[in-house]
């Protein structure tokens, strides 16, 4: 009410200033007054413009409100509403614009309604709380891994978004869940719904779920989502293993990388033209078969394409063109076609049938020894659970005190006391063991990203067309022979016109130079300094000290404080080289001289935060610093360093957060004791009736508590004494609150703001609440209840959802007589694994007498115990560590109890064993308990043993040396045919046996140089001399070349080591690796064949002996047809004569005269 009064100071009574039913809960004025009984305003009023407010409370709902009757005119309301409690309609008044008035400044942003005489605000209610709250808005991540066998998949879901409606996710079949994680916190996996789905109770509206769990039914039809659930946006990843295709799938609206998503209507058109080419010039058969050997060759790596075109085109021209310079180009355009496609078919169609045999060769998305790292490389990582040390900082503690200075100056330290009930929200039940899931694949291999564009479904079904290792197989080999078939077509020999000689020189001579440099592998040499090394360099520079975070500390402090100045003398002991924090910031108090040792101080700086650091070296130091008082009433210094004992001694301050003892708080607060006068406000509260506000606050969780907050409304300075009713199966544990008939008698002394008090509640399935009637208070009710328990809530809607960090925690505001009920049960935990192995690797190095052996596994239990291996028989314990240290267990009758901690663990057990007699080197019998997911077998073979097999696995090494000798047996057979040489298949088949052990490019030179001396021989020499003598010359460095590669080969196979090409997974000549994605309770058992490394040197010493004997006699008869027709031709370098001039017209020449 706003108030002008003139003449002479006098009481003045206003009556009908209260609104109809309304109760005075607070008077603000300048000028005394009070409230009488009937409400009437009385005021000692003098001259003057004045300003009253008046809260006040309405009790019971309010639908309409009449206007005061005060001075019999038009009024101005504003109108601030409150959505979350209810939404209502303003009816009955007309609005008003409130710029237009003069309402108080911060009134001025709500409606304003114009009120006059006899009218009245009427409120029509449109919603009550938040009755249907927004829907939930979920996004899903889902990855899945396809078992080696593809009989299952594992899966991964990551889970963002909000939810508002439903507080419980739960999955349908065939998909079972193995482990849940909600934000970072494993979860209890229970059975929700009418069909005992399994699932998580959620608790927190926006979350990050992470799930882990297993698809057995059938791997061609599996669910889009999985959960039961429906999802705005998905996405997934779907990785398989090798030997494993995707043709194409339906049910996601991009589906990348699959065989029918790399053809375009380019790639179309270009197989059609090819094969309708072919039909025309070799027939319908042959158009056909190229028809299906493009269409099964055309996206495979490395296969020929755009060749194809080029010797059509060849072909096409031949048949058309006359002799002539045209005709010889198109010729030579032909020949470099088919130099080209062989050059690009073969390697094609080798690399198809071993990728085919073996599918750990293929070339992946992923990039190669992708699955081999994510073992080998994982191993070297920190143990499960061990989080990365963070980067070191001199500063004494820094982190920690950073972090003590932000919770003072956000006001937490004040807020100490403050209720923030997260306990029974995050609380899990420590007897209830949670799942510890099926365990993740490490492996990527190939990969296939889907995509949905909108939102999909909860029953949503991909359809997935695979191609299994045995299907790839037969298509390799098929794609194999159709490739063969389509080149021998095309190149067709039995027409096949040669080039001149001129060519076959020249290109011969390109080949020479130029292939060898094409062909040559590239070799990566590793740069120094290691990464290794620099890493260790790294941690050297980077440790940190022993003392950390204690690296100084503050024994004592004194602070002499004045009207003007602040002086703070404390001494610092360090340990080390450091900085020290001083004491104030720079939103507070900062100092303007430090002094070290009553020294200036130096190597002063200041954080982000505004604290200041001085330097100060190893020792004792007094630290002094001085600054002035700033002008307020009031301020803090923060401690950053907090010392053990200080003193003080001020000078009208009195000082807070310093105890009797001398203990100090992390903050001291300085007050004034200067008197600011007192306020010129009067109040009268004696007629004002206390209220109150009651918060109850459920905290259901392993134990059930009631947390009760009784808050005064009214202005202190009275005491007051207050009966509150309890809740059925309440029962008060906080000291100094008395109980009486069910009710809490509390009393507050007249500066009394508040009271908490904590009680038990018993279990029960149901939990009805009433609010009171007629009572001076006002109630708000909130239930914070574990993910233990479901609730079911009935009754008025529910105001808030969530709270303010964004968890469940259902609050109500009731009016007088309402009851909200509880409906509680507790979810039944399903059945799952307790033990999870993530990883397990098994080291095998074989030796002559014993055999070395270790296996390491990361682990996750769920509620520890004893863990159980079995070793070998005769195995010899050596050492058993746990996360890295050695613990003294012993072996009984070959088993050993490990014991194992809830959570996650490194276990590492290695023993002696006799070393195995024979040919076969099996790994040996461990029995590692449950099952276990990326296990790894990986054996360290002697150089003294000569490796000739190894168990074939799906990802593992393969001897390639086989497949090698194959394409010698088939190549000698071929070059047996030809009688340009005088080698016959069983030649041909020894050269090739023992050039297994250099490059093949060594092989190829050496073949070639056997056939140019047979076709020198074989071939008329050219008639010109230039072309005879470069053959000569290019033939001589041929047989140079080939003569140093035969002598590399006697050399690899007498000194080096056996070439037996091993690769796969990561594997080498001695170093073997096979990878399993899931085993039962004991390790595979790969083998390897292997003899001794002498007969290897034996057999090549034979094969030397063998290649001398032979090469004298393929020497004579190279020179023979390195001398066929000469050696050399002399070049003649013959001056051209010049030409007579031409005779005068109508001359003839004379007799005997040349002509031109």
């Amino acid at each position: 009410m706003k108030i002008d009064i003139s003449g002479q100071a006098r009481e003045i009574v206003l009556e009908g200033v209260l609104l109809d039913k309304a109760v005075p809960m607070k008077v603000e004025s300048p000028l005394p007054v009070r409230l009488g009984p009937k409400g009437e305003l009385m005021i000692q009023g003098r001259p003057g413009r004045w300003e009253i407010r008046i809260l006040a409370r309405l009790q019971g709902p309010v639908l309409r409100i009449r206007p005061l009757n005060l001075i019999g005119k038009q009024e101005i309301w504003s109108f601030q509403s409150q959505n979350h409690l209810r939404m209502v309609k303003i009816e009955g008044v007309p609005s008003v614009d409130p710029k237009q008035t003069d309402l108080p400044a911060e009134w001025r942003k709500f409606p304003a309604y114009i009120i006059q005489p006899g009218s009245e605000m009427i409120f029509e209610q449109m919603r009550r709380g938040d009755p249907g709250p927004a829907p939930d808005r979920l996004e899903l991540t889902r990855t899945w891994w396809l078992d080696f066998d593809g009989d299952a998949f594992t899966i991964q879901d990551r889970i963002n978004g909000t939810m508002s409606r439903q507080w419980y996710l739960a999955m349908n079949p065939p998909d079972v869940p193995g482990r849940v994680s909600v934000d970072g916190i494993d979860q209890l996996i229970t059975s929700h719904g009418k069909d005992k789905k399994p699932g998580v109770e959620l608790r927190k509206g926006r979350f990050q779920l992470v799930a882990e769990s297993r698809c057995e039914a059938a791997t061609r039809r599996i669910p889009a989502v999985g959960w039961d659930h429906d999802f705005q946006c998905v996405s997934g990843v779907l990785n398989l293993p090798p030997g494993w295709r995707l043709l194409t799938a339906s049910g996601a609206d991009v589906v990348a990388g699959t065989w029918f998503d790399r053809w375009t209507l380019l790639d179309l058109f270009l197989v059609l033209i090819i094969s309708m080419t072919i039909l025309k010039l070799r027939g319908w058969r042959w158009g056909l078969l190229a028809l299906v050997a493009l269409g099964l060759t055309y996206h495979e790596p490395g296969a020929p394409r755009i060749v194809w075109l080029n010797l059509l085109a060849a072909l096409a021209l031949l048949r058309f063109l006359p002799d002539g310079l045209a005709k010889k180009l198109v010729n030579l355009w032909r020949w470099g076609s088919v130099v080209t496609l062989l050059v690009i078919a073969i390697p094609f169609i080798v690399g198809q049938v071993r990728c085919g045999v073996y599918p750990q060769l293929e070339r992946h998305q992923a990039g190669p020894g992708l699955a081999r790292l994510s073992l080998s490389e994982k191993a070297t990582r920190s143990p499960l659970g061990a989080e990365k040390r963070p980067s070191v900082d001199k500063r004494v503690g820094s982190d920690y005190q950073r972090k003590r200075i932000q919770s003072f100056m956000s006001g937490e330290m004040q807020q100490k006391g403050r209720y923030y009930q997260k306990e029974a929200v995050l609380t899990l039940d420590p007897a209830a063991l949670v799942q510890t899931g099926p365990g993740l694949p490490a492996w990527r291999w190939r990969s296939v990203v889907l995509k949905w564009n909108g939102p999909v479904v909860r029953d949503q079904q991909i359809r997935l067309w695979l191609l299994s290792p045995f299907a790839n197989l037969i298509l390799a080999l098929l794609r194999s022979v159709l490739l063969a078939l389509l080149a021998f077509c095309l190149i067709d020999f039995r027409h096949w016109k040669a080039p001149n000689k001129k060519a076959v020189v020249s290109s011969a001579m390109v080949f020479l130079f130029l292939f060898p440099a094409a062909a040559s592998a590239k070799n990566d040499i590793a740069g120094y300094p290691r990464p290794e090394l620099l890493e260790q360099l790294q941690k050297r520079l980077l440790e940190r000290p022993d003392c950390l975070p204690n690296c100084a500390e503050s024994p004592r402090m004194h602070l002499s404080a004045s009207l003007e100045q602040l002086r703070i003398l404390f001494s610092v002991h360090a340990a080390v080289e450091t900085a020290v924090p001083l004491p104030g910031s720079l939103t507070s108090w900062l100092p303007k001289q430090v002094l070290v040792n009553n020294q200036p101080a130096q190597g002063l700086f200041r954080d982000k935060e505004g604290i200041l650091w001085v330097h100060l070296p190893q020792g004792i130091h007094t630290v002094t610093v001085i600054g002035n008082v700033p002008a307020g009433r009031s301020f803090q210094i923060p401690l950053p360093l907090r010392p053990r004992h200080a003193t003080v001694e001020s000078t009208g301050w009195r000082v807070e957060g310093m105890r009797n003892d001398g203990q100090v708080e992390a903050s001291i607060r300085l007050t004034r004791l200067a008197k600011n006068g007192a306020k010129d406000l009067a109040a009268s509260e004696a007629t004002i009736a206390p209220f109150f506000h009651i918060e109850r606050v459920l905290s259901l969780g392993l134990n059930w508590q009631v947390r009760t907050k009784l808050t005064r409304m009214t202005p202190e300075g009275t005491p007051i004494m207050v009966s509150v009713p309890l809740i059925d199966g309440e029962s008060v544990t906080t000291e100094g609150i008395r109980v009486e008939n069910g009710h809490a008698l509390i009393h507050m002394d007249p500066k009394m703001r508040e009271v908490v008090w904590v009680s038990t509640l018993k279990k029960s399935s149901v939990i009805e609440m009433k609010a009171a009637e007629a009572v001076p208070w006002a109630e708000t009710w909130a239930l914070d209840a574990s993910p233990v328990w479901h609730c079911e809530l009935s009754g008025i809607p529910v105001i808030h959802h969530e709270d303010r960090e964004g968890y469940w925690k259902p609050r109500w505001q009731p009016w007088p007589g309402e009851s909200v009920t509880i409906s509680i049960s507790r979810p039944k935990a399903l059945s799952g694994k307790l033990l999870t192995i993530d990883e397990a690797k098994l080291d095998l190095t074989p030796g002559k007498r014993f055999t070395k052996a270790s296996i390491s596994m990361n682990l996750r239990s769920s509620k520890g115990g004893q863990h159980q291996m079995a070793l070998p028989a005769g195995a010899r314990l050596m050492q058993v560590k746990i996360n890295g240290k050695s613990q003294p267990i012993r072996q009984e009758a070959g088993k050993i109890l490990i014991p194992l901690q809830p959570g996650g663990q490194t276990i590492y057990v290695e023993w002696l064993q006799q070393a195995q007699s024979g040919l076969v080197t099996r790994a040996p019998l461990v029995s590692i308990g449950p099952e276990a997911v990326n296990v790894g077998v990986i054996f360290h073979m002697p150089q003294s043993r000569w490796l000739l097999w190894t168990a074939r696995a799906r990802l593992g090494p393969a001897v390639l040396f086989w497949t090698y000798l194959l394409v010698v047996v088939l190549a000698a057979l071929c070059l047996g045919t030809i009688t340009w040489t005088p080698l016959k298949r069983r030649h041909w088949f020894l050269l090739g046996l023992g050039l297994t052990q250099v490059q093949p490019v060594m092989a190829i030179l050496v073949v070639g140089w056997l056939f140019a001396l047979g076709l020198r021989k074989k071939r008329s020499p050219l008639p010109q001399t230039f072309y005879f003598n470069m053959t000569q010359v290019l033939l001589v460095f041929w047989t140079v070349a080939a003569l140093m590669c035969l002598y590399l080969s006697v050399h690899a196979g007498l000194l080096g080591i056996p070439r037996m090409q091993i690769s796969g997974n990561g594997s080498s000549d001695f170093l073997l690796h096979w990878t399993y994605d899931r085993i039962g309770s004991t390790m595979p058992q790969p083998w390897v064949l292997s003899v001794p490394l002498l007969v290897f040197r034996i057999l090549m010493l034979f094969w030397a002996l063998w290649l001398a004997h032979s090469l004298l006699k393929w020497l004579r008869w190279g020179w023979h047809c390195f001398s066929e027709g000469g050696l050399w031709r002399k070049i003649s370098w013959r001056r051209r004569k010049p030409s007579p001039p031409p005779l005068p017209s109508g001359e003839k020449a004379e007799e005997g005269t040349p002509q031109g």
